[in-house]
Parts: structure tokens; C-alpha cells; sequence
């Protein structure tokens, strides 16, 4: 599953976040390029030692996933994607 909130803070505040795949996860973020996700311990431990070797490709998907935060899953965004749902059943 994905949508926690640690997901949202932690490439809001512009880390490169690392993280489990997630049935979900590909509906918030596009993987490997705004996060970098992975299926197993030995996945993870590849993907981490590998941007940890690559400063420049860490960065460009930390501020990818900064920039689809900000953009996209903010508290006012949410808010107003509620609104606008309720607003279409009333």
C-alpha cells in the first residue's frame, strides 16, 4: 500500500525517497524517476548503494519527487479535489 504520510514529508521536504513498491504507490509518484522504490531487502540494498554512487541522478529524483509533492499532494490540493467531488454529488 502507499499514501502514508511519511511518503509525503519526506520528498516534500525534497529527500530522495527509497521505499517499498506498494499496490498503490504508482498512482502518487512515478518510480525511479520521483521516488525509487523496491520489492525486496536485496533490491533495496542494490537501489541504495547505486544512488549513493550517483549524487547527480539522486538529486534530480529527489527534486522530482519535491516538485510532484508541492505539485500534486499538498493539504490545499486534497482539499480541493474533496471539494470538487462533493460538488459534482450535490
Amino acid at each position: 500500500d502507499a499514501g502514508n504520510i511519511r511518503v509525503f514529508e519526506a520528498t516534500g521536504l525534497g529527500s530522495c525517497l527509497v521505499t517499498d513498491r506498494g499496490k498503490e504507490m504508482k498512482d502518487f509518484f512515478i518510480a525511479d524517476k520521483e521516488i525509487v522504490t523496491y520489492e525486496s531487502p536485496d533490491e533495496a540494498i542494490e537501489k541504495i548503494k547505486y544512488l549513493l554512487e550517483h549524487e547527480e541522478e539522486r538529486m534530480a529524483i529527489a527534486e522530482a519527487g519535491q516538485i510532484r509533492t508541492l505539485t500534486d499532494h499538498t493539504v490545499a490540493n486534497r482539499c480541493q479535489k474533496i471539494h470538487d467531488v462533493l460538488e459534482k454529488l450535490i
